[in-house]
């Protein structure tokens, strides 16, 4: 059977069935290693249509594992766990079109505020999205769930949040850490974020409106037999006391996942070393046809998310300041973009991962989770 629902507050490895218990949650009666293996590699079914030739790598933390397409409600989606263990299945169709995914990595001092920011809004507009994190290798102590754990104390329940965390620290990540934000991702549409921007009540709105518009736009003409031109919003404005005028953000992105994997999402060739990521994405965008970039920052209805400073976790800093040369993945981008010695990989999440923490809230469990 596919179960369509999980716990209140369904945490994995980072906290004991004991504590869990302590704080009246709910943990599944299983392993921690089956927990780990079971939701680790929980895929929604859209997000196996990569493309021709293209395959989402299988994660080596489950050694036995089968991979079963199955039907919840109506609707399918990929169920991969290890024989004998947690049988569970998210749907991938919620009531909810939105993921606002950020990608973290040891910047404790800025997840804090982010958290603080998200528990300050009205429910109603919690209800609107879901929220995941991509902790991209962060060691023990600095996780985004140890700091969700220590710092909340259980505050997060009101919101709809999923935590994946990488298990290995591989150097500049960026294009896995967005691949698995989208591939994990039980939205039709995606929010890629960064954590120094937040975003507000009345920007989550916005973008939300501009989601389902999308969406409906995407279902009324298949009804019609036509063939749908995605639109990707790009270049988002943002404002903050850290900059002197509103400028725009170079990362940040709303996308539909079936357009982020038909453009070819991130080529993780250019993992392991800074530079080239947005660029190259936004080229695969750009030669992919009936896909769209739009200019958020020319969308009055649509307002600034807010800048913070980099330098709020001196430590954060000092690592994202690391090994900034480009030269290497300049030389790609100029390879794969005229064709010579080099193809796009076909092959993404060179990485093995596991679900952190999940939460959502109890009084309104029965809304897709």
């Amino acid at each position: 059977m596919c179960l369509a629902r999980v716990a209140s507050l369904f945490l994995i490895a980072s906290v004991s069935a004991k504590s869990a218990a302590s704080r009246g949650e709910v943990t599944p009666a299983i392993s921690q290693e089956s927990q780990l293996c079971a939701a680790g590699v929980l895929i929604p079914g859209w997000s196996m249509g990569v493309g021709a030739g293209s395959t989402l790598k299988p994660n080596a933390r489950c050694q036995e594992r089968r991979h079963l397409l199955q039907h919840a409600n109506g609707t399918q989606c990929l169920c991969a766990f290890p024989s004998g263990a947690l049988d569970i299945c998210v749907p991938p169709e919620t009531r909810r079109v939105l993921t606002i995914g950020y990608l973290y990595y040891r910047s404790p001092a800025d997840l804090g505020i982010h958290i603080a920011h998200w528990i300050s809004m009205p429910s109603h507009t919690l209800d609107l999205v879901e929220f995941s994190l991509i902790d991209d290798g962060s060691p023990v102590g600095e996780r985004a769930s140890d700091v969700i754990l220590n710092r909340t104390r259980g505050t997060v329940s009101s919101m709809y949040l999923i935590v994946w965390h990488i298990t290995q620290d591989i150097k500049w990540n960026i294009g896995g850490a967005r691949n698995l934000l989208v591939a994990t991702a039980r939205t039709p549409y995606v929010y890629i974020c960064d954590m120094d921007v937040m975003v507000t009540p009345a920007f989550i709105h916005a973008i939300v409106t501009h989601a389902v518009a999308e969406s409906a736009a995407r279902m009324n003409d298949q009804r019609r037999g036509k063939q749908h031109t995605e639109k990707v919003y790009m270049l988002f404005s943002r404002q903050g006391p850290y900059l002197p005028s509103r400028s725009v953000h170079p990362a940040l992105m709303m996308i539909s996942t079936k357009a982020y994997w038909r453009s070819g999402g991130c080529d993780e060739q250019f993992v392991g070393h800074y530079g080239f990521t947005d660029p190259h994405v936004k080229y695969r965008i750009a030669h992919t046809p009936f896909i769209r970039s739009i200019r958020a920052d020319n969308i009055h209805a649509i307002p600034p998310v807010i800048y913070l400073s980099k330098d709020l976790d001196p430590r954060y800093a000092e690592v994202a300041r690391a090994g900034k040369s480009s030269s290497r993945n300049f030389a790609l981008f100029d390879a794969l973009k005229r064709g010579r010695r080099k193809q796009w990989a076909q092959e993404y999440l060179h990485f093995d991962w596991e679900c952190a923490l999940a939460t959502f809230p109890e009084s309104r469990k029965h809304n897709g989770w």
